[in-house]
């Protein structure tokens, strides 16, 4: 459709043409089909999907139908004051009509919008009930995430002078974030999302000036020097040429009793992965070990067999996995060998390593002895092996 994708739903014609690719990249080995409606371009503009209309979805969806397999992952806008209660219907409607197994991601706890989760949740259970093969997705952790300017930032990008900055050299970036006509347009467009950015405190600063701020609520900081809340932030920022890592925790998905009801329900699948886009936030890798640690060893929400089974059995069965999952003979032999006594996520590392010069967080695992891929030891005591045993799902 090219630029018609971002301003029309697609005829006739045009969703034929869709279904005939999606078949063929089901046939050459896709696993399914994907939508969001809470992203959007580096325009700012909505992504294709925001126009698709019913018709489209419902001719996509019946090609899985048709294969036989295959799994609608949906990202509802759950933070809207409708809660996405709209999208969701309208998918709930979808999976009923075709059978097709369709995840919606993620359903969290949000002190902002009080009992939200369990309205939305109720909704599923409706859909679910007239036997729609509907899951959710909820996220294990806390949605803890460090800011560092230098990297940019997922909220702040919701502004254009801001998404700008982010798209510039760094140099570029400190020059703005200083001139006296720029400066003006950030410090407001940033103000509009301190909301959101409400518990924002200094996690790790590199220089002494910046280290002095250690610990301490932006909000405070802003109140104490009588400054806007985003320019207390870029100045501190600047101390370290935008270096400073800035922490947003204990806010969002953090209520470990609320969580634990989600973690339980049959409705939700556990994990919600972001296949990498917030690689500078924070990372997601652990929250397995995490499931382990804090609700089957530390507060028993689960047993260890319980939370075995929704990381593995239960996954693989729902999203169609064939021959993984459960400990068969004729069964691929993938297998995690751990303490239970002892496994849990390490603490969050910065690392310089990914390609073009950018740098991550990433989290080592605790209490894992072995990973076995097609029954070839990957992984011993935390160091790799030689074997490359893996192969494509």
């Amino acid at each position: 459709m090219g630029a018609a994708s971002q301003e029309r739903a697609a005829t006739d014609a045009e969703i034929e043409a869709m279904r005939e690719i999606l078949r063929g990249a089901m046939r050459a080995g896709a696993f399914g089909l994907s939508f969001t409606f809470n992203h959007f371009d580096e325009f700012g503009r909505p992504l294709p999907c925001h126009y698709a209309d019913r018709r489209e979805k419902l001719g996509l969806m019946r090609v899985l139908a048709e294969e036989g397999r295959g799994v609608v992952e949906v990202a509802p806008n759950f933070f809207k004051r409708d809660m996405g209660l709209p999208t969701l219907d309208e998918w709930g409607s979808l999976a009923l009509e075709t059978g097709v197994t369709t995840s919606l991601s993620p359903i969290l706890v949000m002190p902002n919008m009080e009992g939200a989760w369990k309205t939305i949740l109720e909704r599923f259970e409706h859909w679910r009930s007239l036997g729609a093969p509907l899951f959710a997705q909820t996220q294990v952790r806390p949605l803890d995430l460090t800011v560092q300017l230098s990297q940019g930032s997922t909220i702040h990008s919701k502004s254009s002078a801001w998404r700008d900055s982010f798209e510039a050299t760094l140099e570029e970036r400190i020059r703005r974030m200083r001139d006296p006509r720029l400066r003006p347009v950030l410090i407001a467009e940033g103000d509009r999302l301190k909301n959101a950015l409400a518990p924002l405190s200094v996690k790790r600063g590199r220089s002494s000036a910046a280290r002095a701020y250690e610990g301490r609520r932006i909000a405070d900081i802003a109140a104490q020097e009588g400054k806007p809340f985003t320019e207390a932030m870029m100045d501190i920022a600047l101390l370290d040429d935008l270096e400073t890592e800035f922490s947003l925790s204990g806010y969002l998905h953090a209520d470990e009793d609320l969580v634990a009801v989600l973690l339980k329900h049959p409705a939700v699948h556990i994990g919600s992965g972001d296949a990498g886009a917030h690689i500078t936030q924070f990372a997601g890798a652990g929250d397995t070990c995490y499931l382990i640690e804090k609700f089957v060893r530390e507060r028993g929400d689960l047993t260890l067999e319980r939370a075995v089974q929704r990381l593995t059995s239960e996954l693989a069965t729902h999203w169609g996995f064939g021959g993984r999952g459960t400990l068969e003979a004729g069964k691929f032999a993938d297998l995690v060998v751990f303490d239970p006594q002892t496994v849990a996520r390490g603490e969050e590392e910065w690392v310089d390593d990914v390609p073009g010069g950018g740098g991550r967080y990433v989290r080592h695992a605790k209490g894992v002895e072995q990973v076995i891929v097609n029954g070839q030891i990957l992984v011993e005591e935390g160091a790799y092996s030689d074997a490359k045993p893996g192969r494509l799902l």
